[in-house]
C-alpha cells in the first residue's frame, strides 16, 4: 500500500496516457466522416450564396429593382416641389419646437405674440379693406351738405345758375351719384367705399364677426399672462394659412386694378372681383379620424352676415383623408365667406389653390341683393354672389412635424423625438 502511495502520481500519468492513445485512435478513424459532412455543409452555403446574385429570374429582379429605383426619385422629387409649394417659416427663428437651452423660453414667447399681432395687423393692410362710414362720418357728411345747400340756395337766385344735370334715383329706384351726394349716410358710405378695395371688419373686441380670425391667448400685452407652446403653435399654423389666402385674394384685385387703371379709370370696391370678406377660419387642430360631424359647427351657409366655419372632420375631407401617425401629410380645414362678382368666383377659386394644396371641398353661393339706398356696403353696379368657399389643405409632415412642440405632438399621439432637442423646458421655467 506504501508503494502504490508513493507511486501514485506515475500510475496516474500512464493512465491518462493510454486513454488519450485510444480516444486519438477513435478520433482518426472517424475523421473521413467528418470531412464528409463538412464537404456537404460548404456545398449547401455556397447554393444558397450563389442564389443572391445568379438566381435563375435575376432579369426580373433587375427591373423590379430599377423601377423601385425610379419611383423613390420620383418621389424624392415630388417632395422637393412640395417643399417650394410650402414655403412657410415661423415668426420667429429658432422657437419651435422649443427655445434652446441658452435661451430665455418665456422671453421669447412674449416677443413670439408681438410679431404675431404685427402679422395680423400686415394682413388687414394688405387688404387695402375698409368699413362703411362711422356716425362721426356721417355727421360731417351732413355739415358739408347743408354747407353745399346753402351755396345753391344762393346760386339759384342768379337766373344763369345752371339746372342740376342728374334725378337722385334711376328709373328702377336706385340712387345715383348725384343723389348720394345730397344724402348724408349715402355721401359717407360712397366716399369710403371710393378709397378701398374691399370691405373687411378688423379685429376688435367690441366687433361680433370680425374678418380674420386672432388667436385668443395672442391678444394680451402682459407678461403675466398664460401663454404655452401649444398656444404659439396653433395661432403660427393658422396664420400660415389665413396670410396664403389674403395674399390670394389681393392678388386677384391687384390683377384687376391694372387693368381698370389700363383703361384710365380709378379701381375702388364697386369696380373690383372681391368685394367683402366677411369671414376666414381656419381649424385650430388637424382634422383627425373619428371626430364626430354632430359635434361640430355645421357647414356654412351664405346668409347674413354671420361668420362660416370648417367642419373639421375626416368626413367631409376630400377622399376622407386625415392626420394620424406614420402619415406623409397633416390635414387642416378651412372655410372662407366673401362677397365677389358673379363673374371672378372662379378665378378667386383658382388664385386660392393655384401655388399650395389647397382643395376645394364645397362651395355654395346666393345672389346679393343690392342696396340701392346706398346706406350700407356698395358693392358697384354689376351683379354680386355671397358665397361660402370649403377647402382643405395639406402639410408635409417630415417637414412641419419636426417644429411641432412636444406637448403638440403628445397631444395628437405622433411621436415625441428621443434627444434632448425639441424638448419643451420645465413648468418651472415658466412661471413668473
Amino acid at each position: 500500500m506504501a508503494f502504490l502511495k508513493r507511486q501514485l502520481f506515475f500510475l496516474v500519468c500512464g493512465v491518462v496516457g493510454v486513454a488519450g492513445i485510444a480516444l486519438g485512435v477513435t478520433g482518426i478513424a472517424r475523421l473521413s466522416t467528418i470531412r464528409t459532412e463538412m464537404d456537404q455543409a460548404s456545398r449547401v452555403y455556397a447554393d444558397l450564396n450563389s442564389l443572391r446574385g445568379g438566381a435563375a429570374n435575376q432579369k426580373h429582379i433587375d427591373v423590379e429593382q430599377a423601377r423601385i429605383d425610379k419611383q423613390m426619385a420620383n418621389y424624392r422629387l415630388l417632395l422637393d416641389k412640395v417643399r417650394e409649394l410650402q414655403p412657410y417659416e415661423p415668426l420667429l427663428a429658432d422657437f419651435f419646437p422649443a427655445p434652446a437651452a441658452d435661451q430665455d423660453e418665456r422671453e421669447m414667447r412674449f416677443e413670439f405674440r408681438k410679431r404675431y399681432q404685427q402679422a395680423f395687423a400686415d394682413l388687414m393692410t394688405a387688404l387695402n379693406a375698409g368699413r362703411p362710414a362711422t356716425a362721426t362720418q356721417i355727421q360731417q357728411a351732413a355739415t358739408d351738405i347743408e354747407l353745399a345747400q346753402k351755396q345753391a340756395a344762393g346760386l339759384r337766385q342768379d337766373p344763369t345758375a345752371p339746372a342740376p344735370a342728374e334725378e337722385p334715383y334711376t328709373p328702377a329706384g336706385v340712387l345715383t351719384k348725384a343723389g348720394a351726394h345730397t344724402r348724408a349716410q349715402a355721401r359717407a358710405n360712397l366716399e369710403n367705399a371710393q378709397m378701398i378695395h374691399c370691405y373687411a371688419e378688423p379685429y376688435d373686441p367690441e366687433i361680433q364677426v370680425p374678418a380674420l380670425e386672432f388667436h385668443p391667448q395672442m391678444r394680451g400685452k402682459s407678461r403675466l399672462d398664460e401663454l404655452t407652446m401649444k398656444d404659439c403653435w396653433e395661432a403660427q399654423q393658422a396664420l400660415w394659412i389665413q396670410q396664403d389666402v389674403v395674399a390670394a385674394l389681393v392678388k386677384t384685385n391687384a390683377d384687376a386694378a391694372e387693368a381698370i387703371k389700363s383703361s384710365e379709370q380709378t379701381p375702388w370696391v364697386g369696380n373690383l372681383p372681391v368685394k367683402d370678406i366677411i369671414s376666414l377660419r381656419v381649424t385650430r387642430e388637424l382634422v383627425r379620424a373619428g371626430t364626430e360631424i354632430t359635434d361640430l359647427l355645421p357647414y356654412g351657409k351664405p346668409q347674413g352676415q354671420t361668420e362660416a366655419r370648417p367642419v373639421g372632420t375626416a368626413d367631409a375631407s376630400f377622399n376622407n383623408r386625415y392626420s394620424e401617425s406614420g402619415a406623409r401629410f397633416d390635414v387642416l380645414q378651412f372655410t372662407l365667406k366673401l362677397v365677389v362678382d358673379e363673374r371672378d368666383l372662379m378665378r378667386v377659386i383658382q388664385s386660392i389653390s393655384a401655388n399650395r394644396f389647397h382643395t376645394l371641398l364645397r362651395c355654395s353661393y346666393l345672389a346679393q341683393v343690392p342696396d340701392p339706398s346706398m346706406e350700407g356696403k356698395i358693392y358697384g353696379a354689376e351683379p354680386v354672389i355671397k358665397v361660402v368657399l370649403d377647402f382643405e389643405t395639406h402639410l408635409l409632415a417630415d417637414e412641419y412635424r419636426r417644429l411641432m412642440p412636444d406637448e403638440v405632438l403628445e397631444h395628437y399621439g405622433f411621436e415625441v423625438p428621443a434627444s434632448g432637442q425639441g424638448k419643451s423646458k420645465p413648468k418651472s421655467d415658466e412661471q413668473p
